[in-house]
């Protein structure tokens, strides 16, 4: 009977509707129920009376505390604010079995109220009937099953449906696709933000129980509901109440007003069996909760500085928080005026050009959090006002020139250290891939900073196919960053320590079992300011330092390194050019001028391509050779983003005509020339935009390719192994998932000595 139970406990885990999942995207899955919140709310705004109406709303969810600074810019209209929070009141109500399934949004604005009294009229009573019976109709078609509440994270999300696919069945959706890509937000799905908050906790090394969390873009809640998941798991206690853990070590961060909110909103739902055992009223658990979450640009939190003479009275917000708790029948809008030792009232971070320190806000973290996790956006900066503040402070920034379209994320990543608790921390950030390869200078000078203040650093990198990170329909390459802080690791000051892995691709169907085998190798010895390798295991990271510290380069084999379009190269009367595709996938797409038909009635790509020009026919086809190796696919990986093939890679790759013998030069020509004769066999055209771009697929040309990563192997001083290691590295790249019957054809590509491709 156990035994079944906990079988029956494990598929439900497993098929979580928050976890992405074969045939089913997270996004799809939350917009069959958000699609009719969405339009109850709309129903809402458009009912209500507007006399009243900021008043009301300040009156029943205006922050007990002057949390909110300096993003005015940010707030969303306050009719549809007031309508967000009253369709939750009303989920929660229905959720609680306090009042019946009947209840109109009067009756569950009283519930949520409760013995709280306001001089003002609810909200309710400001909707005209039709509306509010309309709206309710529409949240009646909602199946609130145990799905519902799994998603109410990305349900209360404003934006809606925003991905390419959402918008090419639905156009009206391209809005909130728009919205979406300059916000830079994505649902974070459930299963990767329980891999971040496990991971952390687990390597912290103080008491979890105490330890203060913070969210810097807290968003709905997603990853302090896996905090809250994972702490009461480890603890195994059955008096663990959530809402004193909430209201205890849970702290948070957003520029939306809307999103805190809701955040406030979900913990509350998380909370509800706690919160009935302390005869709280849902109204003064909620206002306890949004003590602890702040509508504020988390950019401009700082440490706190015992020096910079800021006067702290805490008294009015503890107050507050006491008469919350206490359920007194009348609590007063208290908010507390924070004031710096000249006695003025601090209302925004703007006007006064100062960062806002830790304590100002949450005096309980005055010395910084313990626990950090988050997904910042992944949208450009934009236009603001504090560029000067921003460069004084982040290290991505030094350069004095911060710019609309520079990343947004990078500082985000300085808060790992920033807003820690100095030799006692545990973070993790979820970001673009382009944390490891990008070459732009602020982000040489974020890994410079992220390499010199210590810790130990672990990086975990994802690829977009088969399957994504975020789900089918949000397709984006990313990085789950792991910094640790303890006794153990390098001080603030010294070098880090880093970890790291390869580029990983999995199927839908292999989702699960890629969390729970992810494993990180250490590379202490490489800085990582020019990028930050992704190597699998002991052998590759050996044979990437080697080949880091090569003193030859490519370029110099070459006499020009350019870039033209295909009509052109193939227009080339010169032979002494070899040519690589600025894309790839399974396989670098190396080719050399080919004959094609004339009077297809598709144009040719004018995508950029490389162009490598050399001195002679015999050069020609060594180069060849070397660009089609199963080493340069794979280094290829370790440094590029598994999609774009950047200039930079090819002229930095380490070989020239000294690394190797008169005799390895010969063969490696000759294996060139009967390469590339083989390999115009395996050519496929592809039709993309209305344009046409031929591939040259190298995959099953066996026998050339193990005699040419031998001869640059040996040439290189690598350990012999590594050659078998590199086929293996193909192997695992282009099957991913051996059991998938969808994919068995693959493995035909991996028969020794095959000459021929039987697999299309």
């Amino acid at each position: 009977m156990i035994s079944d139970i906990l079988k029956l406990a494990t598929k439900q885990r497993r098929e979580r509707l928050s976890e992405p999942r074969q045939g089913l995207s997270l996004e799809a899955a939350t917009e069959t129920r958000a699609v009719h919140i969405r339009k109850a709310v709309d129903l809402l705004v458009k009912g209500f009376e507007q006399s009243y109406l900021l008043e009301s709303f300040n009156a029943i969810f205006a922050p007990r505390w002057e949390l909110d600074l300096g993003v005015k810019a940010y707030e969303q209209d306050i009719s549809t604010r007031s309508a967000w929070n009253l369709i939750c009141v009303w989920l929660l109500a229905r959720c609680s079995n306090e009042i019946g399934d009947k209840a109109s949004f009067v009756d569950s604005e009283e519930w949520f109220i409760g013995n709280c009294h306001t001089l003002t009229p609810h909200l309710s009573p400001l909707i005209s009937s039709e509306n509010l019976t309309a709206a309710k109709c529409e949240l009646l078609k909602v199946s609130f099953d145990q799905d519902f509440w799994d998603l109410l994270p990305y349900i209360l999300q404003e934006l809606g449906a925003g991905s390419r696919a959402a918008v090419l069945r639905d156009p009206s959706k391209k809005d909130a696709r728009i919205a979406r890509k300059r916000s830079g937000i994505f649902y974070t799905p459930s299963d990767v933000a329980d891999y971040m908050v496990k991971d952390a906790l687990f390597n912290y090394t103080g008491d979890i129980k105490t330890a203060r969390c913070f969210d810097p873009t807290c968003g709905t809640g997603v990853f302090f509901l896996s905090i809250c998941r994972e702490i009461e798991k480890s603890l195994e206690r059955e008096d663990f109440n959530r809402f004193e853990y909430v209201t205890s070590n849970l702290f948070g961060c957003d520029i939306s007003s809307h999103a805190i909110d809701a955040c406030t909103f979900v913990l509350l739902h998380h909370c509800l069996g706690d919160i009935k055992k302390l005869r709280l009223s849902p109204w003064s658990a909620w206002h306890t909760i949004r003590l602890n979450l702040a509508s504020i640009d988390s950019l401009l939190l700082t440490s706190s500085n015992p020096n910079s003479g800021l006067h702290l009275d805490l008294t009015l917000r503890e107050k507050q928080k006491q008469m919350l708790l206490a359920a007194e029948t009348k609590v007063m809008s208290i908010k507390e005026q924070l004031q710096n030792s000249k006695g003025q009232h601090l209302h925004t971070v703007f006007s006064d050009e100062r960062m806002i320190e830790i304590g100002e806000l949450f005096v309980e973290a005055i010395n910084g959090f313990n626990i950090l996790v988050g997904n910042p956006p992944y949208s450009k900066i934009g236009e603001r006002n504090d560029y000067r503040l921003l460069s004084r402070e982040y290290h991505s920034f030094a350069d004095g020139r911060v710019r609309s379209q520079n990343s947004i994320f990078l500082p985000f990543i300085e808060t790992m250290w920033r807003l820690t608790v100095r030799g006692q921390n545990s973070s993790a950030l979820v970001t673009p891939l382009s944390i490891a390869y990008n070459g732009s200078t602020k982000f040489i000078e974020c890994r410079k900073a992220m390499q010199r203040y210590g810790g130990r650093w672990k990086f975990a990198f994802f690829d977009r196919e088969p399957h994504a990170l975020f789900g089918e329909e949000v397709k984006t390459r990313n990085a789950i960053l792991f910094r640790i802080e303890n006794l153990n690791t390098p001080s603030r000051g010294e070098s880090a320590f880093v970890e790291t892995g390869p580029l990983r691709k999995w199927t839908s169907r292999t989702r699960k079992q890629l969390f729970e085998s992810i494993q990180f190798i250490n590379i202490r010895q490489i800085n990582i300011a020019n990028g930050i390798p992704k190597v699998d295991g002991h052998l590759q990271s050996a044979a990437f330092a080697i080949l880091r510290n090569a003193k030859y380069r490519f370029e110099s084999f070459c006499l020009k390194i350019d870039s033209c379009c295909l009509a052109l190269a193939l227009k080339r009367e010169c032979s002494n050019h070899v040519y690589v595709g600025g894309t790839a996938y399974n396989f670098l797409n190396v080719f050399r001028k080919f004959p094609i038909t004339i009077g297809n009635e598709y144009p040719l790509s004018e995508n950029p391509i490389h162009c490598l020009e050399f001195i002679s026919e015999a050069e020609v086809s060594t180069a060849f050779a070397i660009l089609s190796s199963r080493l340069v696919f794979w280094l290829w990986h370790v440094q590029a983003d598994g999609f774009h093939v950047p200039g930079w890679f090819i002229r930095g790759l380490p070989f020239q005509k000294e690394a190797f013998s008169a005799v390895q030069m010969r063969r490696l020509g000759e294996l060139g020339v009967s390469l590339w004769s083989k390999v115009q066999t395996h050519r496929f055209s592809n039709i993309n935009g209305g344009k046409r771009t031929y591939t040259f697929r190298p995959l099953s040309c066996n026998q050339e390719r193990d005699e040419i990563d031998s001869i640059l192997v040996k040439a290189s001083d690598l350990p012999s192994e590594f050659a078998l290691e590199l086929k293996e590295f193909v192997r695992k790249i282009v099957v991913v998932d051996e059991n998938d019957k969808k994919r068995k054809h693959l493995t035909n590509y991996f028969i020794g000595g095959m000459d021929s491709c039987e697999a299309n």
